[in-house]
């Protein structure tokens, strides 16, 4: 149901829908271990003597097709280590791949803005820009040798970790106060692109303030503006992404479900001289928290004595509320007692033959 209203969505904007197999070369995801950020991967040997794995990735597997340039989704299945164990994730995303305007990055920011929508009225973007993020290091003077671990602070927006590395010397004090600046910022995307101005990180006649304005304007025509945050906590690999990228959460599921950004550098080693950017949904996740949240797991429970009443009856009774889209179970007077399943109505068949004949 969830991929299904995700499909109308995606469709309605001219993609189509592709299909990949369950497994690939290994040797794909050895290339690009980095990209993935994980070298936990399901391997296993093919007849013919081959190391195959278990795809852990979608976006890998479209830029190896010979699709070529597109619009293009999918409903997934990956396999990744999570909490210590591996497990079977359910994705559906898009891949906008070709020449790329800022329309393109906005259409695809608002389809996952849309996506979230379909399953909560209180959704977050937050977005950040991986060119605009290595022009403000390359001013305020970050050195090559520590911005993964600065990067790896501003992800946790640890404020306290990037003071010690200016107390030990690794960063200067300005460079310091520069980076915490971009820490504490998360506001609305318009309220943010300001504030990054006025920090005097953001210089008024720079490209990027352009792009991020012309995205802000999009994204008003959209209608998604208000639910679009700028936050340069979202970072992603830097040597694979070259533009936007942008994370999404629902206010009633505590985690990430949905990431994406703008990928070209990944389509060129691949072999591809377009342009890329999309998105993963984390379909699984709302899954499992749509199913917890459910109050009931029936909308009816039917009891029915085999011995005195009609089979008939049960059958025609059970078929017509499910042909109605009811979720319902028949069971015996025992079994409902043992069964702690939660339903709207439980009835007796004889009732339900009493509604259904009007009696």
């Amino acid at each position: 149901m969830i991929n299904q209203r995700l499909n109308v969505l995606y469709e309605a904007y001219g993609y189509r829908k592709v299909r990949m197999s369950k497994f690939e070369q290994y040797e794909l995801y050895v290339e690009n271990k980095d990209f993935l950020g994980t070298n936990q991967i399901i391997t296993f040997t093919d007849l013919d003597g081959s190391l195959l794995a278990l795809k852990p990735d979608v976006t890998l597997s479209i830029l190896k097709s010979g699709f070529g340039a597109g619009r293009f989704y999918y409903n997934e299945n990956v396999y990744r280590s999570k909490d210590r164990h591996f497990k079977e994730i359910s994705q559906s995303g898009i891949e906008y791949i070709g020449e790329l305007s800022v329309y393109a990055e906005v259409e695809v920011i608002a389809l996952a803005a849309r996506s979230l929508s379909l399953f909560s009225d209180d959704i977050v973007i937050r977005i950040s820009d991986v060119v605009l993020l290595s022009e403000i290091f390359n001013h305020i003077g970050v050195a090559k040798e520590v911005k993964p671990e600065i990067i790896s602070l501003l992800e946790s927006k640890n404020c306290v970790g990037l003071k010690l590395l200016a107390d030990g010397g690794k960063i200067s004090e300005e460079t310091f106060v520069a980076l915490e600046k971009l820490v504490n910022i998360y506001m609305p995307f318009e309220e943010g692109i300001r504030k990054l101005e006025k920090s005097g990180l953001l210089k008024a006649d720079e490209k990027e303030k352009h792009h991020l304005e012309r995205l802000a304007e999009g994204l008003r025509a959209f209608g998604i503006l208000d639910k679009v945050y700028l936050d340069f906590s979202v970072i992603n690999s830097m040597d694979y992404y070259n533009g936007i990228i942008f994370q999404g959460a629902v206010s009633d599921i505590p985690f990430t479900l949905l990431t994406g950004g703008r990928y070209d550098r990944l389509a060129a080693k691949m072999g591809k001289a377009e342009g890329a950017v999309g998105f993963a949904v984390d379909v699984s996740l709302i899954e499992n928290y749509k199913k917890a949240r459910d109050e009931y797991d029936l909308d009816c429970l039917i009891i029915f004595n085999e011995e005195s009443e009609s089979l008939t009856d049960a059958v025609s009774v059970v078929k017509k509320l499910a042909e109605e889209g009811k979720k319902v179970q028949l069971v015996s007077a025992s079994e409902a007692e043992r069964s702690n399943v939660r339903a709207r109505r439980r009835l007796a068949l004889s009732e339900c033959v009493r509604i259904e004949r009007g009696k």
